[in-house]
């Protein structure tokens, strides 16, 4: 049993859960477009930059695996929480990341931080809303995480023109993934689940 879509979107929890999908979108487009043009802005070549993107690449599929192990263990909820939050965290390093080993230790944490966060989001929307109806929930989440995702391309290059640095965009992201992790936390399973409507 599970509620529908036209009952979710009348329940705060379905709203907090897809803001905070949109936030953590917004936060790692930022980074997946904007990492290199950073790297080379600090004095780093675009080759490492490129090579980072390739380190997140792989120890995300490291934290996919860990993020689905503690999923089953204490519940996708509470495992996108910790997900966002860490994710949050690293961002914070990389506004002091100045060096080639301080970049890379951000691309190795970052990509293991927010593994398996899609799936942990629907998983998330199962969790609290049951899955009777969950691709009919989680397609309408995903519009909203597709939409933050670009914004955040955009925003991220728009403080790079105004301030010819990214350390503003990437504030921006880290209190996203920290937002993001709030809400979700904040989202509450509903009393009852009611017969599909």
């Amino acid at each position: 049993p599970g509620f529908s879509l036209r009952q979710v979107v009348h329940l705060p929890a379905f709203w907090m859960i897809l803001l905070s999908g949109a936030l953590g979108s917004l936060a790692m487009q930022m980074i997946m477009i904007h990492l290199v043009p950073h790297v080379t802005d600090v004095g780093i070549s675009a080759a490492v930059g490129a090579t980072m993107l390739g380190i997140i690449g792989l120890t995300n599929i490291i934290g996919k695996v860990v993020m689905g192990w503690l999923a089953d263990r204490i519940g996708a909820k509470p495992t996108l929480a910790i997900t966002n939050a860490l994710s949050g965290v690293v961002m914070l390093w990389l506004l002091r990341a100045d060096e080639e080993w301080m970049l890379y230790g951000f691309a190795i944490a970052f990509g293991f931080a927010f593994g398996g966060w899609m799936t942990l989001l629907a998983a998330t929307a199962g969790e609290v809303f049951g899955v009777a109806s969950l691709g009919a929930i989680f397609g309408t989440m995903q519009a909203g995480t597709a939409t933050f995702g670009t914004g955040g391309t955009v925003m991220a290059g728009y403080v790079f023109d105004v301030t010819q640095s990214y350390i503003s965009a990437f504030a921006i992201g880290a209190v996203a993934y920290l937002a993001a992790a709030a809400l979700v936390v904040g989202a509450r399973r509903p009393p009852r689940i009611t017969p599909l409507g």
